[in-house]
């Protein structure tokens, strides 16, 4: 369904259709109105649909229809384009004076005759149709009545003729401009990629200082919503070796946690000997050399777990410092990624603000 008019458009382009000289067939002033209703959507002349469509199509070194120069031509006091798009067309027959009477015939004075719009023998006119050296021929007096017939000023026939636009795939942009102007849309900055790191991994790493970048112009939305890439080369295996480093420290602290407690039982044991040798200090030696021998065995073993002891606590040292350097060395690689990302979302950002320019370059 059509949106609604407003007074101001439908009073407008009223005034626009009786201003349609009554030469014109019925057929041909029915293609005029329609023009005008579709196509006249703004009473400046400048800022209609209209307007830009026969202005793409003079750039684009194609004739518009007859039917909607004559409807832009209605919305000028003198019948005729006016401004910049008279430039325009001007350049445009320029190139092409087989067909230069056009400018003047496909205006209200070239059609009531109040000018002398007559550059060649020929008594055809081009439809307008197409690009203007493929355009089919049609006799005058299929385009301009003679006759003067009061009753049909301002009506509507029911006549209905074929679309005056034929597209074709090698005119992209003036088929888009036939249907209507571009919307302007809002310039927003472009949402900036991140690097992820996988979540298996992070599920199982210990906590670490955020070290990510806060990307300017990043929408946390779009970034969630967006599916996680391809783990960077190397992130895998940093994973794997940190694992393994990590159950290496806890099974040599383990270890050493059973030595100590290995090493307390026994000097317990020693303690238990020795006074049990105290109360029996009464009595013969007898039993010295046993005494003496388990004194010392104990001992002995005591001073060997302390060993292992500091043996074990020494490598997880040894693989603590490595462990260290991995998540340096990780660190130092996030930092780089930080970085690419944030000059990569720079570039872009450039480039999207550079591709409005341009687009605004056009418009204009």
């Amino acid at each position: 369904m059509a949106p609604a008019k407003s007074a101001e458009l439908a009073h407008y382009q009223a005034t626009l259709i009786n201003r349609i000289p009554t030469i014109v067939s019925a057929a041909y002033r029915q293609a005029v109105i329609e023009t005008i209703e579709r196509l006249v959507d703004n009473v400046n002349p400048e800022e209609s649909s209209l307007r830009w469509r026969i202005q793409a199509a003079f750039h684009s070194d194609t004739e518009p229809a007859s039917h909607e120069v004559i409807a832009l031509s209605l919305t000028f006091e003198s019948g005729m384009l006016e401004g910049p798009l008279l430039a325009v067309q001007k350049s445009f027959y320029k190139n092409h004076m087989k067909i230069r009477k056009h400018r003047k015939e496909w205006s209200i004075p070239g059609l009531t005759g109040a000018i002398n719009c007559a550059e060649s023998d020929d008594d055809e006119v081009d439809n307008g149709e197409g690009p203007s050296t493929q355009g089919v021929k049609r006799k005058i007096n299929e385009v301009i009545d003679l006759t003067d017939d009061d009753d049909t000023r301002g009506k509507k026939p029911a006549t209905d003729p074929a679309s005056s636009h034929v597209e074709s795939e090698n005119t992209p942009r003036l088929n888009q401009l036939a249907k209507g102007p571009p919307p302007i849309a809002e310039r927003t900055p472009p949402p900036a990629r991140t690097v992820k790191v996988p979540s298996f991994a992070l599920a199982r790493l210990p906590a670490q200082p955020s070290v990510s970048p806060a990307t300017p112009g990043a929408n946390p939305d779009i970034i969630q919503n967006q599916p996680a890439p391809s783990p960077p080369v190397g992130v895998v295996a940093m994973y794997n070796k940190h694992k393994e480093l990590t159950t290496k420290i806890n099974t040599f602290h383990t270890q050493a946690v059973e030595l100590n407690s290995h090493a307390e039982t026994l000097r317990k044991e020693l303690v238990a000997t020795s006074e049990r040798r105290a109360a029996d200090d009464d009595e013969s030696l007898k039993g010295l050399d046993g005494y003496l021998s388990t004194y010392n065995g104990l001992s002995m073993r005591i001073l060997k777990c302390h060993e292992d002891t500091i043996s074990v606590i020494n490598k997880a040292a040894d693989l603590q410092a490595e462990h260290n350097k991995m998540w340096e060395e990780v660190n130092d690689r996030l930092k780089k990624l930080e970085k690419a990302v944030t000059e990569l979302a720079a570039a872009a950002s450039r480039e999207a603000d550079l591709r409005g320019e341009q687009c605004k370059q056009e418009r204009n």
